[in-house]
């Protein structure tokens, strides 16, 4: 990329071309060009190249070029290079240079980027939903063995869960015919999962992706993580203790109705009515104790899917409000705190999350604001002034000097 005082000294050629001269810019970053160079240009945007147009195109080249390539190789380079021309020519190269015998087979490709074999991720996959955890710890020193990028396991997992959640969405997408035999069985599997599972299985990823980045240990770390996703998405207990914790989930929620309003009402009567600001205390304390206690992701997780009207550590008390009674992560919390809490759910049409609470709060200050004598002072010199948002600043209890 051209530096700023480089664009300005090429914008004056642009102004005024030579008449034999012709420019082409290409970038993929087009944010850093300057708007007086983009103004000065036809924009042109290129799309990343259909699958089955760049599997086409790399069919011809290999033929032009005498290249033999199995039908399994060539679909993991169309993988790989995310729909980039260039990236895909540049792998079959370096696979044809490479190659141990006259066709490519996709072991090479797998070899060569640092991939892991696609049958080991659904494996592994399988191994965290079953909670298979030997044979988890086992294939993942096995991997590394191989010389699996811990950093690219993450990377294309985090590909199958997200392709696991679209596929819940729309089945449709089995019918893609770059699909292998492989990728048809895990399908059938995955499918059985609910999407809050996969989604906890998502964020876990993603978190880890984060720690193995800043790790001085990335294998022991993706063990770890690994793991964690097994412990989260699985709760050790026997079939005959879920079935119960479900019954009891089921029996705490009050069911809805066309007079729910009023069961609600009478449910939490004794509750006083508390300010916007409590509210965002009462969330935020029972975040930092599940947080501490249990898990930060989980509690994270609750925190998004529920209304919490009261919540007492002293009195073991925990009171919520819910617009879906299995709610994404209803088993965990039940499963940590029903021994030693009494927890009552109830069912809404509509609840009130932490980020709705603090929305509301803030425009309740603005609003509060804007009525002061030092804002008013402002609209007399700017009348059509706004506060557009605010912040509240906490303050010690001494001089701040």
């Amino acid at each position: 990329m051209l530096s700023k005082s480089a664009f300005n000294a090429l914008l004056k050629t642009l102004e005024e071309p030579p008449p034999h001269s012709k420019f082409i810019f290409a970038t993929t970053e087009i944010s850093k060009v300057p708007i007086t160079i983009l103004s000065r240009c036809q924009r042109f945007d290129l799309r990343r190249v259909e699958k089955k147009t760049l599997s086409d195109f790399l069919k011809s080249i290999a033929k032009k070029e005498d290249i033999t390539i199995s039908i399994e190789a060539l679909n993991l380079i169309v993988k790989a290079s995310d729909g980039s021309v260039r990236d895909s020519l540049s792998i079959l190269d370096q696979a044809n240079i490479f190659k141990s015998q006259k066709e490519i087979q996709v072991e090479e490709i797998v070899n060569m980027l640092g991939f892991a074999r696609q049958s080991d991720l659904y494996e592994l996959s399988r191994c965290i939903f079953d909670n298979n955890l030997s044979k988890l710890i086992s294939m993942l020193d096995d991997m590394y063995q191989r010389g699996s990028e811990t950093s690219k396991i993450v990377e294309d997992m985090m590909n199958i869960i997200n392709w696991s959640c679209k596929l819940k969405i729309n089945q449709e997408l089995i019918k893609d015919e770059f699909l292998t035999e492989e990728d048809k069985n895990f399908a059938s599997y995955v499918i059985q999962f609910d999407s809050g599972k996969l989604n906890i299985f998502w964020q876990s990823l993603m978190k880890g992706y984060d720690e193995i980045k800043i790790s001085p240990q990335p294998h022991a770390t993706l063990e770890m993580v690994m793991l964690r996703c097994a412990f989260l998405l699985n709760d050790n207990q026997s079939t005959d203790l879920v079935e119960k914790k479900k019954s009891e989930i089921n029996q705490s929620v009050v069911q809805s109705s066309p007079n729910i309003d009023q069961v609600i009402q009478n449910k939490v009567e004794r509750v006083s009515p508390i300010s916007l600001k409590e509210k965002i205390d009462i969330h935020q304390k029972f975040f930092q104790f599940y947080g501490k206690n249990f898990s930060p992701l989980m509690a994270g997780i609750i925190i998004e899917n529920v209304e919490i009207i009261d919540f007492s550590e002293k009195n073991k008390i925990l009171r919520l409000n819910v617009s879906d009674k299995n709610f994404n992560g209803s088993e965990e919390l039940y499963k940590n705190l029903e021994n030693d809490y009494k927890i009552e759910m109830v069912l809404k049409t509509e609840i009130t999350t932490l980020e709705k609470i603090k929305s509301l709060y803030k425009k309740e200050l603005i609003d509060k604001e804007m009525k002061t004598d030092e804002f008013k002072k402002v609209l007399a010199k700017f009348p059509n002034a706004k506060i557009i948002d605010i912040e509240e600043l906490e303050r010690g209890d001494g001089n701040d000097g």
